[in-house]
């Protein structure tokens, strides 16, 4: 849900501030820099799937929640890919985050080291 909180901010700022990202990216081509908008309703987009998917795991506990929420995670990391030449940190960050979501999301909650 962490997560998610932190793409929905993305989002909304990407869609509120028209100079958020860094105009000059060097080698890098990035598609969705020449349209702001959609890369903002897709950041809101994933962070709103993220919050719903973490409600549902923490409330139900159900393994196709898991199994949502290890997808969600995993997109959110490509997703998280695309803002590398922007925000190279904040990107570390939130792929670091993905693969603690996804990790925890795949182990078994009864899982005991022998």
């Amino acid at each position: 849900m962490l997560g998610g909180a932190f793409n929905l901010i993305d989002g909304i700022v990407t869609l509120v501030y028209e100079h958020f990202f860094a105009v000059d990216t060097g080698h890098y081509v990035l598609l969705v820099t020449s349209n702001r908008d959609a890369w903002g309703w897709t950041a809101l987009c994933i962070g709103m799937a993220m919050l719903v998917t973490g409600w549902f795991i923490l409330t139900r506990g159900s393994g196709w929640s898991r199994v949502t929420g290890i997808v969600i995670a995993g997109l959110d990391s490509v997703f998280q890919l695309l803002y590398l030449p922007h925000f190279p940190l904040w990107s570390m960050i939130m792929i670091l985050v993905d693969v603690l979501v996804i990790f925890g999301l795949a182990v078994p909650a009864d899982y005991e080291e022998a």
